[in-house]
């Protein structure tokens, strides 16, 4: 290897000036977004630790409401009260369902259009255009829950 390596050190590895190279290498141009790529076996530890959190979370709100519903039955002696709140929780879950179901379908629309107009790189345009569908999605929402209201 050091042979090899003391052989090589008089030969020049650039053209001089005005030379061609005697192999003709194709460029291969990279986007920025490319070169800051992360390693998958990076990012599944990361995952894991947010679907564990997230999953923790979740139980625990169920739980918690779980726990306030069967005190609110044993202390509550009026059912129209009782009755009140869980339609009050249903029709809740119903508009929290249809928001994002509205912001969804709006950031879908948002990315299709980036999409088909060819842009590759992260930009202000880009930015703009998914705030922009979010906010066009939260209007639309608030319009038609006025209406379901």
């Amino acid at each position: 290897m050091h042979a090899a390596i003391n052989r090589l050190q008089g030969v020049r590895l650039q053209p001089i000036g005005g030379r061609l190279y005697l192999y003709t290498r194709r460029r291969h141009v990279r986007r920025p977004f490319q070169e800051q790529m992360v390693d998958k076996s990076e990012i599944i530890p990361v995952v894991l630790f947010l679907c564990i959190t997230l999953g923790i979370t979740y139980i625990a709100r169920l739980l918690v409401n779980a726990r306030l519903r069967t005190k609110m039955l044993q202390t509550c002696s009026s059912k129209e009260l009782v009755e009140a709140i869980v339609q009050g929780d249903a029709h809740r879950d119903q508009m929290t369902a249809l928001r994002w179901g509205i912001l969804t379908g709006m950031e879908a629309i948002g990315f299709g259009v980036i999409q088909a107009m060819g842009w590759t790189d992260i930009n202000p345009g880009v930015v703009a255009m998914l705030l922009g569908a979010f906010g066009l999605g939260s209007v639309l929402f608030f319009v038609l829950a006025r209406r379901f209201s």
